[in-house]
């Protein structure tokens, strides 16, 4: 505080300029994610995650985020990988229209989608994500992406508890806007998928062109993944985005659909093969017992 005290004019503002160089020096080096939003359709647009795996360059921007602008604020789906990240994406939606976050919705528990939550918790937004989000949290672990990141990325990140824990269907109305959370699996669920009729789009995060997903071990889940994502293509929408890739429309289904059938075909007829193998031995144990 004695330093302050300055007698000499020219002295004092030397120390000013230097106090804000130092403060400017501090900032630059905080990690700069280059955000950069893209408009979907009228009221929604989306920050597009790098096509790669989590690192130090890329600071684990690799999962599509995205707003939607409504009357009373916004709704953000997937808060994205860090503290940090979510704080820059807030202030990219400040200069567009000075509005509070009123929701952040996560449609898996990936750390990529989860880990800005605190912020915009901060921000006094509610925080809603799928039933088996409480798993992480009885965990009490860092997060892993803390050990792929630099420290100035992932600083002030961490795991926060949400508002609403999501393990069945529900809507929230604004105006003449319905935002329908749906969730498709029987148990504690994983995933949600964020359904806007009045915009024509689908937000479905892990549901397509997720390979890590698709494991020929598993095969009832494999299958039943299939169903999902045929009720997904039954619904009327123009617009759909996942967790990754920048493609939207309709025909981005297929790619999903197509990897999965070339997975599933096979084990089908696996399992034909393997019911006329039983059947024939069945059939030629009844024989040799007639004969005998």
């Amino acid at each position: 505080m004695l330093l302050l005290r300055v007698r000499n004019s020219k002295g004092e503002t030397m120390r000013l300029f230097i106090t804000t160089l130092l403060l400017t020096t501090v900032y630059s080096f905080s990690f700069d994610y280059n955000l950069r939003a893209y408009t979907i359709t009228e009221g929604v647009s989306c920050f597009f995650g790098i096509d790669e795996d989590v690192n130090k360059n890329n600071g684990g921007k690799t999962t599509n985020t995205c707003y939607i602008e409504t009357p009373i604020g916004y709704i953000v789906i997937d808060s994205g990988p860090t503290y940090s990240y979510a704080q820059q994406a807030y202030s990219f939606m400040q200069k567009k229209s000075k509005l509070p976050v009123k929701y952040v919705i996560n449609t898996s528990i990936h750390e990529t989608k989860i880990l800005g939550n605190e912020f915009y918790k901060k921000q006094g937004a509610t925080l809603i994500g799928p039933e088996s989000y409480k798993e992480l949290l009885k965990e009490k672990k860092t997060p892993n992406i803390s050990k792929k990141i630099s420290e100035d990325a992932f600083r002030n990140t961490k795991l926060v508890p949400l508002d609403i824990y999501q393990n069945t269907n529900s809507k929230i109305i604004i105006g003449d806007m319905t935002i329908e959370i749906k969730r498709f699996e029987n148990q504690n669920s994983k995933r949600l998928i964020i359904f806007i009729p009045e915009k024509e789009i689908i937000f479905v995060g892990d549901y397509i062109c997720n390979k890590e997903e698709y494991k020929k071990e598993n095969q009832y889940a494999l299958i039943k993944f299939q169903k999902n994502i045929c009720k997904i293509e039954n619904l009327p929408w123009q617009y759909i985005i996942s967790s990754q890739g920048t493609r939207i429309g309709r025909d981005t289904i297929k790619d999903t659909q197509s990897y999965i059938n070339a997975i599933i075909i096979p084990i089908k007829r696996e399992r034909r093969e393997k019911k006329r193998y039983k059947k024939d031995i069945y059939r030629r144990k009844k024989d040799v017992i007639k004969f005998a």
